[in-house]
């Protein structure tokens, strides 16, 4: 019998070893939704600036972030030559960076949270996954910040001579620059970083059109390889640290316009654009300087004496000034995205809730985690200052490649347990061939993470035994402390057709809001509760052990349920919200849609569209 034709009928609701009947409401559709707590609705993520980044400023903040220009890419020539450079960078953006780029779009539009791959991770995996994909976020997070303010500090030593306490107030200076700019909003981040490109790409292309008009490409000297002197170890960790965060962009997700749109239009020349950052000056580098240079001379710092060679002295101090601004602009758009990253920890509530109020705090006006921020910029200023990190920036690219890993392993998880998750972009294809397109990316990342950490002995041992002590910290940390998870699992909701509401964001259909739902908790605890359902007003406890109230912003009792119109209540006072069990769709014969009236994505049985397994 249809459910839609007896509104009294009760079902069998597992409570881990126990099962009792529960009722609920008729039941027409089925959504799977991403779950966060109540408080982040007030002020929390969901106060952000919804749509304040354009197409153009994500470009700008993923550029300034990925690439900046040429800036650190010396080393990488100097580890391979500039043949076998030419080729892998020519490669690694359409094989690595575009199909990660792909699944960051489609992962940021179906788990909707600026908490980025910490949210998608642990909606995908059990909870000590989560946590070890935490700890790990972490360590990259101040180690890899704290290297940019280094790298702006020596971009000055090498236009001014400063002593010891001159370099560490540049340090200062550009964190608590890059701390007030984040702080006043995403808004003027985006512009100032469209400020930072033109100014770092200028002297840059400069460089390379000058030699190119003026003296050409030298095709001996471009065409050098000495296979036996090539150091892979350090070639590998330079090319990955060069082309990495694209998945930053999905800790912006909750202020991106329309990103279901811009995030797979912004890839593409996003990809381009990394020949112009580092193919075409490379080239007119390795040609102005001839075939019988000293290829070990290609370091940190070998941009301004090629830049004199062409040009003189006058380009010789712009691109100086240029790479100071590139630093800063790593600094800024590193601290935004991370300490957005930091913020999702207080979104997960994996600290007391508090502290993770404080820390995922979102100020309701300017819409930045400004608690997150100023301790970013604290951590990061305490790094810089004290530690001279040399091969544990190697040890940070390993974690990275692995953490990679476990993104890719997110989508197709996904994608197999949660085929009701509304996705607004996805990869246009079903789950098989989706997990074929990651297979070179996966295969990549797996023997950069190898390679990498054979830079020293010490690396290695570092790299097994960091794996290992946060494995099993992490489980045990899950297992005694944080029995009941994080907040930011998936359940599911089942709503009527007149639930519908209309979009209210830049693009066309739902607004991403709607794969939200905020929850006050009522008892339930995670873990604990397979299946359920909360109460969204005045109404006893469907099983007994209590009852409660939910309330909207003012405090006055809610009559609709949050998270876009999933669901309002019944005329029982009660709606329905289960946790991720794909067959109680198929027990019922719902019809069911993927929240933009179009059909379904398909169960695994290869029934309607999407994506079969």
């Amino acid at each position: 019998m249809s459910p839609g034709g007896e509104s009294n009928f009760q079902t069998l609701v597992r409570r881990r070893n126990h099962v009792g009947p529960v009722f609920h409401p008729t039941l027409r559709r089925t959504q799977e939704v991403i779950r966060r707590p109540e408080w982040v609705r007030r002020a929390g993520e969901a106060v952000a600036h919804r749509g304040s980044v354009g197409i153009v400023g994500l470009f700008a903040l993923m550029f300034a972030n990925c690439f900046g220009g040429g800036y650190g890419f010396e080393d990488t020539v100097g580890a391979a030559g500039p043949l076998v450079t030419l080729v892998v960078c020519l490669i690694l953006p359409w094989v690595w960076s575009l199909p990660t780029g792909l699944a960051v779009a489609e992962l940021s539009t179906a788990v909707p949270s600026n908490s980025g791959v910490l949210m998608w991770v642990n909606a995908a995996f059990p909870p000590y996954v989560s946590f070890f994909c935490i700890i790990t976020t972490v360590f990259i997070t101040f180690v890899g910040n704290a290297t940019y303010p280094s790298l702006t500090s020596a971009y000055v030593t090498g236009i001014v001579s400063l002593n010891k306490g001159a370099e560490v107030g540049v340090k200062i200076g550009v964190i608590v620059f890059c701390c007030v700019l984040n702080c006043s909003g995403i808004e003027l981040v985006g512009s100032a970083c469209v400020v930072v490109c033109v100014v770092a790409m200028m002297p840059f292309l400069i460089l390379s059109f000058q030699q190119i008009f003026t003296h050409g490409l030298d095709g001996q000297a471009i065409a050098h390889v000495n296979a036996s002197s090539i150091d892979w170890a350090s070639f590998l960790s330079m090319v990955t640290w060069n082309y990495a965060n694209i998945e930053n962009a999905g800790a912006m997700v909750e202020e991106v316009s329309n990103p279901k749109k811009t995030f797979p239009i912004m890839m593409v020349p996003l990809m381009f654009s990394s020949y112009i950052a580092y193919l075409l000056p490379m080239l007119a580098g390795v040609s102005a300087l001839g075939p019988h240079q000293n290829w070990a001379d290609w370091q940190a710092g070998r941009w301004p004496q090629i830049a004199y060679i062409i040009s003189g002295d006058w380009l010789k101090y712009y691109l100086f000034a240029g790479s100071i601004v590139s630093g800063v602009g790593f600094t800024l758009t590193s601290m935004c995205c991370t300490s957005r990253l930091l913020a999702g920890m207080g979104t997960m509530e994996m600290f007391p809730k508090r502290i993770s109020r404080i820390i995922g705090y979102y100020h309701p006006t300017i819409g930045t985690p400004i608690p997150a921020i100023v301790l970013n910029a604290t951590v990061t200023l305490i790094f810089c200052v004290s530690f001279d990190f040399g091969d544990v920036v190697a040890m940070c690219q390993s974690l990275y490649c692995l953490r990679m890993l476990l993104i890719y392993a997110s989508l197709i998880k996904l994608r197999i347990d949660h085929p009701d998750l509304p996705r607004p972009y996805a990869l246009p294809c079903n789950t098989v061939a989706a997990a074929l397109c990651l297979v070179p990316s996966a295969i990549f990342c797996f023997a950069a993470a190898i390679v990498s950490s054979m830079v020293s002995l010490a690396i290695g041992l570092s790299l097994v035994a960091f794996l290992i002590l946060v494995g099993i910290g992490s489980y045990l940390y899950c297992r005694y402390v944080a029995r009941n998870g994080f907040q930011g699992v998936i359940v599911q909701c089942e709503a009527s057709d007149d639930d519908d509401v209309p979009a209210e964001d830049d693009g066309e259909g739902p607004p991403l809001s709607r794969g939200v739902f905020y929850n006050d908790g009522y008892d339930e605890r995670q873990g604990e509760l397979i299946l359920g359902i909360f109460p969204t007003g005045q109404c006893p406890s469907p099983i007994g052990n209590g009852s409660g109230t939910a309330t909207d912003v003012t405090g006055e009792p809610e009559k609709t349920f949050s998270g876009g119109g999933f669901g309002r209540t019944s005329p029982t006072g009660m709606m329905s919200s289960f946790s991720a069990q794909r067959e109680m769709t198929g027990l019922y014969d719902l019809p069911t849609t993927n929240g933009n009236d179009d059909e379904k994505p398909a169960r695994p049985n290869g029934e309607g569209r999407g994506f079969t397994n």
